[in-house]
């Protein structure tokens, strides 16, 4: 007769927690563009420096295109899966009750960025130095390198987070 009467069906007993698929999902995707962003910052340094004397070719000009739209793409990819990353994570965490800090780290986020502004900084000196494209790659790998870290590590204490209340489920039923 009237809706919303209170009643909810459900056991007495907690049921088992599972990872979320989404965010295993955006997990497996932000690790994986981590690390495209990465190789790619190898193959843009490896492109900007050609033996001397090499004739560009339009196979070259193709391969360099590609390139640099694969480092755009990952890029992009990277900073939007991040910031899905970070989200889900800390609803997750706090789904919980679990201090999201210690699962996100802020300062990861702020180091990635401050690699990222560095590398373009390296970048549109427009040096065709051998120490500055390396110096950029480098700078790049580590950005990868950090990121993939902190999801890795991240996604290690999630995980012992739903172990944990499932232990305590299980320790509920008896």
């Amino acid at each position: 007769m009237f809706a919303g009467q209170g009643h909810t069906c459900r056991s007495l007993l907690p049921e088992t927690i599972t990872v979320p698929v989404g965010w295993s999902v955006v997990t497996w995707l932000l690790a994986g563009f981590t690390v495209f962003y990465a190789v790619c910052g190898v193959a843009t340094a490896a492109l900007d420096l050609p033996p001397a004397g090499t004739p560009v070719t339009i196979w070259f000009l193709l391969l360099a295109v590609g390139v640099l739209f694969g480092s755009l793409l990952a890029l992009i990819g990277t900073i939007v899966l991040l910031i899905m990353w970070n989200r889900r994570t800390q609803q997750l965490a706090d789904r919980f009750g679990f201090d999201a800090g210690l699962v996100v780290k802020g300062w990861v986020v702020r180091a990635f960025v401050l690699t990222l502004i560095v590398a373009m900084c390296l970048e549109s000196a427009g040096s065709q130095w051998t120490v500055g494209v390396w110096a950029m790659t480098g700078v790049r790998v580590a950005a990868g390198l950090l990121l993939l870290g902190n999801v890795v590590v991240g996604r290690h204490r999630v995980l012992a987070l739903i172990a944990d209340a499932n232990r305590q489920v299980s320790e509920a039923r008896g």
